[in-house]
């Protein structure tokens, strides 16, 4: 171990936890990269609730990769991405081909949110907060994808993070298909809402070398 470590060619393996959304847009470019640096490295993903730093505190994550809402004395950080709010209608929605979306322009309509209770929800109700506005809820789904199927279906509309810069895409936008399937996605600019996405560790982490290749490879916000 010893050898290998001071030769820089070493295995070993990296436990990772983020939320669903950063798992399956930013973690695997980012995977690739740091396999490319280290290929003996074995990477354990775990999903976890946003805010939740108790896997990286009792040893079972080297690294959240996540929106914190607050950043804890005990915790070091490195952005790595930016995560944005988009207005999602169907694609067949009278609105679609508006330029521009607004939230007082779907107010009157069916809002798919977040389980109620959850982070997620809870900053979808600020938004609306901002704009002095009440959503019409009458359909909630704890994931983003099952949000953006039932928006596709046409059974309403959402306020959903992103990050992509021309925000979410809905099942059919497969490779070939030209476009985002069936949804049209605008990104919210009044209020503007933007997250900043952390990589996370913990501030007396012991020396570790696949972290480090981690945080050398981790991408540009």
């Amino acid at each position: 171990v010893v050898r290998s470590i001071e030769q820089g060619d070493f295995a070993g393996v990296l436990r990772i936890h983020a939320a669903p959304l950063v798992m399956r847009h930013l973690l695997p470019a980012w995977i690739q990269r740091l396999r490319a640096a280290r290929p003996g490295l074995v990477v354990e993903l775990g999903e976890h609730e946003t805010g939740d730093l108790g896997p990286l505190r009792s040893g079972d994550a080297d690294l959240i990769v996540d929106h914190l809402p607050e950043i804890p004395a005990d915790v070091a950080t490195l952005q790595v991405a930016t995560i944005k709010a988009f207005l999602v209608v169907s694609a067949a929605h009278e609105l679609a081909k508006k330029k521009q979306l607004s939230l007082a322009d779907l107010a009157d309509e069916v809002f798919v949110s977040y389980s109620p209770g959850s982070h997620p929800y809870r900053q979808q109700m600020r938004a609306f907060e901002a704009a002095g506005l009440e959503p019409n809820s009458a359909l909630s789904a704890h994931s983003v994808d099952t949000i953006l199927g039932l928006v596709e279906a046409g059974l309403g509309w959402s306020l959903v993070p992103s990050l992509e810069p021309g925000g979410p895409r809905g099942a059919g936008a497969g490779p070939g298909s030209g476009g985002k399937g069936g949804i049209e996605a605008r990104p919210l600019d009044d209020p503007e809402v933007a997250f900043p996405v952390y990589a996370a560790w913990r501030l007396d982490t012991p020396e570790n070398p696949l972290l480090d290749c981690a945080l050398e490879t981790a991408p540009k916000p």
